[in-house]
């Protein structure tokens, strides 16, 4: 298996710090540099060839998401997992198109090193800490919502890749028909409301795997949390 090098990026040193050392007996991973964040990490990108960056934040905000899309233009293959605290669901629905994985600084090293290994094989995860806070912040919004059972079958198949013709096969429907029935769940759901899909389809128990993922279309695991 090919070896994965990793940067780390900073608000507090001692937590890079206690980073570093969770990998040190981690096989597979090269650390490449503990660096603070602004403009010398990156420098640090421009010069490694590097395949994770763990960036731990005091905090979130639109103007850290700014310097995300700044290492995004620097190497747009690089995976990104934060480490920060817990932040609305309006927020963190900006932030998950530009990274591959968040964390809480509360969880386990046992569950930062299953993130590391989710993130490096370019799949997306949400610590379970996250993933209970904004299943809560949507149960609200999401247990209003009614779907017909067809519209319960498409769902799946949405979040699952299925494309309309796919979808269309396996139902032995029209497409045109596939394409009036995810217009309407998009209209119940909101067009670009992802995590109240997500919220409900795990609430229904309607994926083939409950557990991992829940999503397989956006890769997001939510996994239990570790003793």
């Amino acid at each position: 298996m090919k070896t994965q090098i990793l940067l780390i990026g900073y608000h507090q040193r001692i937590l890079a710090d206690a980073l570093s050392a969770v990998f040190n007996n981690i096989k597979d991973f090269a650390l490449a540099g503990v660096v603070p964040i602004g403009d010398e990490l990156l420098d640090k990108i421009r010069v490694y060839e590097a395949d994770i960056l763990v960036l731990e934040f005091n905090s979130l905000s639109f103007l850290n998401l700014d310097y995300i899309k700044k290492i995004r233009l620097l190497n747009h293959n690089l995976k990104i997992l934060i480490l920060s605290d817990l932040v609305s669901r309006r927020l963190l629905e900006k932030w998950l198109p530009e990274i591959d994985g968040y964390m809480l600084k509360s969880c386990s090293a046992e569950e930062f090193i299953f993130a590391i290994r989710k993130v490096s094989a370019s799949e997306k995860y949400l610590c379970s800490k996250v993933a209970t806070s904004l299943f809560k912040q949507e149960q609200q919004s999401s247990d209003e919502i009614i779907l017909t059972e067809r519209e319960r079958e498409i769902l799946v198949l949405m979040l699952m890749m299925e494309n309309n013709h796919q979808i269309a096969e396996k139902l032995n429907i029209s497409e045109s028909t596939v394409r009036t029935h995810r217009k309407n769940i998009r209209h119940k759901f909101g067009t670009s409301n992802q995590i109240q899909i997500l919220t409900y389809a795990c609430r229904e128990r309607l994926l083939p795997d409950s557990k991992h993922p829940i999503c397989t279309n956006c890769r997001i695991y939510c996994a239990p949390a570790l003793a």
